[in-house]
């Protein structure tokens, strides 16, 4: 009898993670055509009113919009059409990577900025980096953009535990993990004086959970 049941089991497990691959998978597919398709857009008036630099991921990079203006960057060009607005995101890029967009930025455009908007670290908690190399790399990160920008503001996405790709209890894991580093960074952010912006739902207050659709 035990024999048979760890039989089913074994077969439920192989099933599961089958699946779960399979829905994977096809999710990276989708992704790397939307990556194809995105576009980050920047702004660049004759004669800016400001200085906005964006150092960030796919969020930033326009990846899933089906417009580039509906994009978080053409939604902030929208609102301010006469400000400079350099947008280094890029698909993929991890904390670590903040620090050569920031760099990259300086050397083409000039330094200060005004402004500074940081979205890194989903990749990180994705790809199981650790926590507390992130923690480092984010705290040297944000001291730099302190030093090129007077007013510095940082994010993260809210839990990758909601995306429908994942089943659970791989979505409960990546929600507890997603609190686990976002503990982390928001004290980063506060010890350095950098403004946190929190993106963090629970499930019943998560829009793209309850509207996955949209």
């Amino acid at each position: 009898m035990l024999e048979f049941i760890a039989f089913v089991l074994v077969i439920f497990i192989l099933a599961y993670a089958g699946a779960q691959g399979y829905r994977i998978y096809r999710s990276n597919r989708t992704s790397e055509r939307l990556i194809q398709e995105a576009e980050a857009l920047e702004n660049h008036p004759e004669n800016p009113d400001r200085r906005i630099l964006i150092l960030g991921d796919s969020i930033w990079a326009g990846v899933g919009a089906s417009d580039p203006a509906d994009s978080m960057a053409g939604r902030l060009i929208a609102d301010l059409p006469q400000a400079l607005m350099v947008n280094k995101a890029e698909s993929g890029a991890k904390i670590t990577d903040g620090r050569r967009q920031l760099q990259e930025a300086g050397d083409e455009f000039g330094k200060p900025f005004d402004q500074i908007i940081i979205q890194l670290g989903a990749n990180d908690i994705l790809h199981f980096w650790s926590m507390w190399s992130a923690e480092s790399e984010l705290r040297k990160l944000l001291k730099e953009a302190q030093v090129d920008a007077r007013d510095v503001a940082y994010t993260v996405s809210g839990s990758l535990g909601f995306a429908p790709v994942f089943w659970q209890p791989l979505d409960w894991f990546y929600t507890t993990l997603t609190r686990q580093y976002l503990r982390v960074f928001s004290a980063v952010a506060h010890d350095t004086g950098v403004a946190y912006i929190d993106l963090y739902r629970s499930r019943e207050n998560d829009p793209f959970y309850q509207h996955p659709g949209k």
